[in-house]
């Protein structure tokens, strides 16, 4: 998303396909991605905080996301009441 800052998103498991590893499997390969190309930061906006939070994951607040992380969201139907829940790892 910036230098700084990458965010994973849309990640989904065919619902026959849960329980198995795979959406963990994403996830270290995206933060191990994230580590290689030196972004200290990834976050996600989510319905599923546990899941995040098993693999490291801490729930910060929205708002203080930069800015531009509001850009998409301008334009959502939920928006400014969005119930997603907002989660940070931190790389470094």
């Amino acid at each position: 998303m910036w230098h700084d800052l990458a965010e994973i998103r849309a990640l989904a498991v065919e619902e026959g396909n849960t329980q198995q590893g795979i959406g963990r499997q994403i996830v270290k390969h995206l933060l191990q991605e994230a580590a290689e190309i030196k972004i200290p930061s990834v976050f996600t906006l989510t319905y599923q905080p546990g899941f995040f939070r098993k693999l490291g994951f801490r729930e910060v607040p929205k708002e203080g996301m930069p800015q531009k992380f509001w850009r998409e969201c301008i334009n959502c139907p939920k928006f400014p009441n969005c119930d997603e829940i907002c989660l940070e790892y931190k790389l470094t």
